[in-house]
């Protein structure tokens, strides 16, 4: 079986739902740019967005319980967008492509104009890659030979990522 994933806001409690995109919901299904979907979280990240500067996350509902969640909460982060625990939010997808991704807290920096494409002429996006929860653990996740690329996986879930456009 497949695992779905959606962008959570952990600091805000809020998450944007891919199906109000109609975008597809395995992470390699939807992380692709420009996809309406990772495009309303570019803009929601942005210097003017409403989630700037506010830790995500992309939660898969195979991801292990106890992370991200609430104090004294039963259950995945995933869980949280579905019983109401957070609040399901719409964003207008950006027009304006962010040239870079910014993690403040460890100080590194994504060149968005610099991501190589396939063979095809998709461009996978990194931000869904480098905040997934959960990847791994079902059909239509991120799984690549290269391990190197694998182990960035999930390194940024959990702290304040940004959009900037220059």
């Amino acid at each position: 079986m497949g695992q779905y994933f959606k962008a959570v806001n952990i600091t805000k409690g809020e998450f944007v739902d891919h199906m109000d995109y109609n975008s597809f919901s395995k992470i390699t299904e939807h992380s692709f740019r420009p996809n309406e979907y990772m495009l309303a979280v570019e803009g929601l990240l942005q210097p003017d967005g409403k989630w700037y500067k506010d830790k995500i996350v992309w939660a898969g509902d195979y991801a292990d319980d106890g992370l991200f969640i609430p104090e004294g909460y039963k259950g995945n982060l995933y869980d949280c967008t579905s019983d109401g625990t957070f609040k399901k939010i719409k964003a207008k997808p950006t027009k304006k492509l962010s040239k870079y991704i910014l993690n403040h807290d460890k100080k590194q920096f994504i060149d968005m104009e610099a991501l190589p494409s396939y063979d095809d002429g998709w461009i996978l996006h990194p931000l869904s890659l480098l905040t997934a929860v959960g990847n791994g653990q079902g059909s239509g996740d991120f799984y690549t030979s290269d391990k190197k690329m694998l182990s960035y996986v999930g390194t940024w879930a959990g702290l304040v990522v940004v959009q900037k456009r220059m």
